[in-house]
């Protein structure tokens, strides 16, 4: 996997930006994109940087590789605080607006996962009525049902999310045609009835963001994506 340029903006509720990028972000992997030292003075985590405003509440954000991007998120203390609008650089506008704005602390970091523009992974990020949020992923093969786990944890999305409601939620990949499960992912409850359903942004022509939803989670609720190649 190639190094590529890594890029985004977080906006608070006060409308300070912390400006990010990350000129090696090694494609495949989950790596920091730190604050951009050309216009921060030092390349520092997204937290440190944004409390020298004082308190920082993020309202929107937008992250960007030059390929394809399948998720970015905050990250604090190990955990997934927010998951955040992604695409392919200048792709798409933006920054795009967090369903739950979420303050940002001082170790807090943004990281994120940037593909090739022809990787077929697929990626659910998800923000629950609590506030909590979630991304989820899984990269298909063949012909067959992929089910989507936690990025951090591999749990699945019950396990993760046990009576959270999902609000809002959006999901990339690199426009497969091979995705037939309603062009993106369905949530099925214990019986595989489905439950739910979040159609797919290629994120190398558009910008995947927030959109609302209502999908009550239990247990044994699952995110999968049918492929027929």
């Amino acid at each position: 996997m190639a190094d590529v340029d890594a890029s985004g903006v977080l906006v608070s509720t006060r409308f300070h930006v912390i400006p990010l990028l990350n000129t090696a972000q090694t494609e495949g992997s989950l790596e920091e994109i730190k604050s951009d030292v050309n216009y921060t003075g030092a390349a520092t985590s997204a937290g440190e940087y944004g409390t020298t405003f004082g308190p920082y509440q993020i309202a929107s954000a937008k992250i960007s590789a030059e390929n394809q991007m399948s998720y970015a998120f905050v990250r604090s203390g190990g955990a997934i605080k927010a998951a955040l609008p992604i695409s392919k650089t200048c792709i798409g506008g933006g920054p795009y607006p967090l369903p739950k704005p979420v303050w940002l602390a001082a170790g807090d970091q943004v990281v994120a996962v940037a593909n090739t523009s022809t990787d077929r992974e697929v990626a659910l990020s998800v923000c629950c009525a609590s506030g909590r949020y979630a991304c989820f992923s899984v990269t298909p093969t063949g012909a067959a049902q992929n089910e989507l786990i936690h990025v951090i944890s591999g749990q699945s999305l019950g396990q993760t999310l046990t009576g959270e409601t999902i609000i809002a939620a959006f999901v990339s990949s690199e426009g497969s045609p091979e995705v037939i499960s309603g062009s993106g992912v369905f949530i099925l409850d214990g019986s595989d009835r489905v439950v739910g359903s979040v159609a797919a942004t290629d994120t190398t022509t558009a910008a995947a963001h927030f959109q609302p939803n209502r999908i009550p989670v239990l247990l044994n609720t699952r995110a999968v994506v049918q492929t027929d190649a």
